[in-house]
């Protein structure tokens, strides 16, 4: 079969296959054809020429001469016309084969070669038409056959002879025909099986070529996307084939690297290591992989290298890029890094704990874990947490709990909550919430989140719910609690307090679960109020007039409806009926009042939120020197002083912001009279409201305050002096006391230790020598009172040092505790002299008179903040109404005088607090910044506490 006849590729289905094929025999057979036809008219033409020159010769052979003549034409014409269809021509060709064997018969009966041509007419059929037409052709060359053999039989055949008037016998021809009958199934036959071998040989051929295309287009789609670069390397690492998708990966084109070796191409410390696994595939038989770096331009790459056996000393080289995976895991091992630094620093208790067999067992905990526990978690690690109640002291029921629900946790595998509460470590019992994480397969994370603080503020809560119960019953204004229903999209009346039982003449229960749109439904602007209050979740205010549904009065009443989250309303009703008939009353007295308050010494005058007159009393036309009628509509703010009016603007502000409830503000401001003085007024401001509660009016009232204002001023800067001369008392008093304790320590002990030397041992006695020891401790004692030597390190050191001297002297059941977190802040020291000073004379007042049993320090020394407590439970003392520096002073209480006066000079706050028979409780809270304050008198006790 020529080359060209192989047709294209096509889908491998069993039709199409088929078509192919049919097809392709078509263009053989077509091809073979015309081959054929050119074959015989080549063959044919020296016996076209060696007949035709012997009928020329014999008259008597013309007709046949002619008759070939005609045939050996119609097969050049079959050959040379090309438009001629295949099967035209196929059976152009048979039929001058099938002539040719009449012609052979014809001639000479059975002793020409007739048989021949109707033996091969099947076969020529078959292979050049189909397998169905070279059936009927054997078919019909039998039929021949038998046609001639009866002619034969007849003697017709005897006249048809044109050659020779041999007929043979009829037995010769039966006997000639069973051999040709014979010869031509089995031709038949064997072309049939041989044709149908080729088709099923061309099939096959056809198959395999696609399924070969198939695996070849399928391989070249492979590698076109094939992200690796493909190598194939001889074991000394020439380079034999380079295939890759991606030539920009390549450290140079494909072609150049064909027959270069690994060494030229990589860096040594790569190729090394490569070719030694080269050598080690080969000889093994197995793949290798290697992991390397390698530097570009871009930056360091990471690449894996799969080496294949290939052939004896050839192998096959995958290489891909994973700088991706690379970061990617180590992005993963920085992750689970992170990881570990989040577990370890979660601020809430957290262990980890993993089921082995029946048990659990503890592996790991953070840091808040190792605090709760005193670091005795740590040597748990690996045990049981059966083993946990003998080492913290944990009861053996809570640990079966907490087993419990670790085992909940492995079998439903999802958080559970469990909230238990134990002595942890000897303390008193304290409330957590377990909750436990499931991790796969077999281990749960436990958080252990301290909740006593939230339950015992749960537990304060209830009791203000219930306060809060009882405060609403006894509000005094009957009110109301709506509350919104969402299957009903309305507000419906839940509670009422005892006012409004007493209002209603006790009917109100009969409307609860009433809705607001039923309750008022003749009172739109009522219920209009109500759903504005819930919807826009503010208060609202309402007055009216409202006829009672339950008592049938006809009452003034000012509505305040409340918001309370999440879906309240609390209506409070004030009855005004009382006040509407008041300022009836009022309007009718305006006159009077107009006349009293023209005569009236104080500055009284009204304006408008604009802050222009409505009116102004004699007294104000008088101090200002205008009349009545030149104020009215003038700006208030005209007269005030330049330096003053930003502050007048920003009252002006305030002053909307007055309400019913709290109507009234003092502004105090310097005024310029017509004639250029200045002088201090002080007005006391009133607003006036509407029904609706808006402000229309206000009324103001001053007074002249400039001599007070002198007088304060002087007194500012007497305080101001009094204080710098208390200062330096104090520090007169400090230095003395440092001097007089140098001495005591330098020269008395010294003398008394040098006099004990020289004093025989027989001399004193024993009670000589114990009054001298209790003469040695007292002094000392008394040194470091007069001077702390570990102040010098800071305040909290100076208060530790404290703590340690008095528990000497106190009683030995007598409890000295300080409670205040170790810190290494450090002050001004002459601050923390002050400091230490005034919690040191607390402290002196309550060893000496309170009678305690125990003396607690505690708070908190920070760089924002130093708050400091020192309570005993002693005797206490009544506490009088005036706690003031000469107060005190009068009374002879110089410790507390003299505290005051200390936490005055740094600008602290300090705070007496004592009862009979509850103790004493004095605070000292101070700010650094609080030095940039002082306060206005040192007989004030301090600066408010903020």
């Amino acid at each position: 079969m020529n080359k060209n006849n192989i047709p294209p590729k096509q889908p491998t289905d069993a039709a199409a296959r088929f078509r192919q094929t049919k097809n392709a025999l078509a263009a053989w057979r077509s091809a073979t054809l015309k081959k054929t036809l050119w074959i015989t008219v080549a063959a044919g033409f020296p016996v076209w020429v060696y007949y035709t020159f012997t009928e020329i010769m014999q008259r008597s052979f013309w007709p046949m001469g002619l008759i070939l003549t005609l045939l050996y034409f119609a097969m050049i014409g079959a050959a040379a016309l090309k438009n001629i269809g295949h099967r035209v021509r196929g059976w152009s060709f048979v039929a001058i084969l099938y002539l040719g064997s009449l012609v052979a018969f014809s001639r000479g009966a059975m002793t020409l070669d007739g048989r021949v041509y109707l033996i091969a007419l099947p076969a020529v059929v078959i292979f050049l038409i189909d397998e169905r037409s070279g059936i009927y052709i054997s078919l019909f060359s039998a039929l021949t056959y038998i046609t001639f053999g009866i002619l034969a039989y007849t003697g017709t055949l005897d006249q048809m002879l044109i050659f020779t008037g041999d007929t043979h016998e009829p037995f010769t021809w039966i006997y000639a025909g069973v051999d040709f009958l014979v010869l031509l199934v089995i031709v038949t036959v064997l072309t049939i099986q041989y044709h149908t071998y080729q088709a099923r040989t061309l099939e096959t051929q056809q198959t395999i070529t696609e399924e070969l295309n198939e695996i070849v287009e399928r391989s070249n789609a492979i590698l076109a996307v094939l992200p690796d670069i493909l190598f194939i390397h001889t074991v000394e690492g020439e380079y034999l084939y380079v295939h890759t998708a991606y030539p920009e990966l390549l450290a140079m084109p494909s072609e150049e690297l064909i027959g270069k070796n690994l060494n030229e191409v990589v860096p040594p410390e790569v190729a090394e290591p490569v070719l030694k696994l080269y050598r080690k595939a080969v000889d093994t038989r197995e793949m290798q992989v290697i992991e390397y770096p390698l530097a570009v331009e871009e930056g360091e790459l990471y690449f894996e290298y799969r080496i294949i056996p290939y052939k004896t000393d050839q192998v096959l080289g995958i290489v891909r890029d994973i700088t991706d995976r690379h970061q990617f895991q180590e992005e993963r091992r920085r992750s689970e890094e992170r990881n570990r630094e989040h577990f370890s620093n979660i601020p809430v208790p957290t262990i980890i704990v993993q089921q082995q067999g029946d048990d659990i067992c503890l592996v790991d905990y953070n840091i808040a874990a190792q605090e709760i526990t005193n670091g005795m978690i740590e040597k748990l690690v690996g045990e049981s947490l059966r083993k946990f109640p003998q080492l913290l002291n944990i009861p053996k029921a809570d640990i079966n709990r907490t087993l419990e629900g670790i085992q909940r946790c492995l079998q439903e595998k999802q958080t559970i909550d469990q909230e238990i509460s134990f002595p942890l470590t000897g303390n008193d019992p304290s409330h957590f919430i377990m909750t436990f994480g499931y991790l796969a397969p077999d281990r749960v994370i436990l958080h252990v989140m301290d909740i006593t603080m939230r339950v015992e503020t749960e537990a304060a809560l209830r009791k203000s719910q219930e306060r809060n119960l009882t405060q609403f019953k006894s509000i005094p204004v009957p009110t109301y609690v709506w509350q919104y229903a969402d299957e009903k999209d309305d507000l419906i009346l839940v509670d009422f307090n005892d006012a409004a039982l007493e209002t209603t003449a006790g009917r109100v229960g009969g409307f609860v679960g009433l809705t607001a749109t039923s309750f008022f439904e003749n009172n739109p602007d009522i219920l209009e109020h109500i759903l504005l209050c819930y919807s826009e979740k503010r208060v609202q205010k309402l007055e009216t007039t409202y006829t009672m549904r339950t008592t049938r009065q006809e009452r003034y009443l000012q509505f305040i409806s409340a918001y309370v989250p999440p879906d309240l309303v609390l209506v409070h009703t004030i009855d005004l009926t009382e006040r509407m008939d008041a300022e009836a009353a009022l309007r009718k007295s305006e006159q009077r009042y107009r006349a009293v308050v023209g005569a009236q010494t104080e500055l009284i005058c009204r304006w408008k939120p604009d802050a222009t007159y409505t009116f102004v009393n004699e007294a104000y036309c008088r101090f200002f020197g205008k009349p009545a009628e030149y104020w009215i509509g003038y700006h208030r703010a005209a007269d005030i002083h330049d330096d003053d009016r930003a502050l007048y603007e920003r009252h002006l502000e305030s002053v909307k912001e007055l309400t019913v409830d709290n109507p009234n503000t003092t502004l105090e401001i310097r005024n310029r009279l017509p004639n250029g003085e200045i002088r201090w007024l002080q007005w006391q401001d009133h607003a006036l409201f509407d029904k609706a509660g808006n402000i229309v009016e206000y009324q103001s009232v001053g007074r002249d305050i400039t001599e007070l204002k002198n007088i304060q001023e002087a007194l500012q800067n007497t305080n101001q002096q009094l204080q710098d001369l208390t200062r330096r008392v104090i520090n007169s008093q400090e230095t003395e006391r440092q001097n007089l304790a140098r001495d005591l320590h330098d020269d008395v002990l010294g003398q008394l230790g040098a006099m004990i030397i020289h004093l025989d041992d027989d001399t004193p006695n024993e009670t000589v020598r114990n009054n001298y020891q209790l003469l040695i401790d007292l002094i000392r004692n008394t040194v470091q009172r007069l001077r702390p030597p570990m102040l010098s390190f800071g305040l909290y050191t100076g208060l530790a040092e404290l703590v340690d001297e008095l528990a000497d002297r106190v009683e030995p059941d007598t409890e000295i505790l300080l409670n205040v977190p170790p810190s290494d802040v450090r002050f001004d020291p002459e601050v923390e002299m002050h400091l230490f000073r005034v919690i040191q004379q607390a402290c002196e007042n309550a060893v000496r008179h309170s009678q305690a049993s125990a003396i607690h320090i505690y708070g908190e020394i920070t760089a924002s903040v130093v708050d400091l407590t020192v309570r005993d439970n002693g005797i206490g003392f009544k506490i009088a109404d005036e706690l003031d520096v000469p107060g005190l002073l009068t009374k002879r209480h110089y410790g507390l005088a003299g505290m005051k006066e200390r936490a005055a000079l740094i600008g602290a706050n300090i705070f007496i607090g004592s009862e009979l028979g509850a103790g004493t409780k004095i605070s000292l809270y101070w700010r650094p910044d609080y030095l940039d304050h002082q306060i206005d008198g040192l007989l004030q006790g301090g600066p408010p506490r903020t």
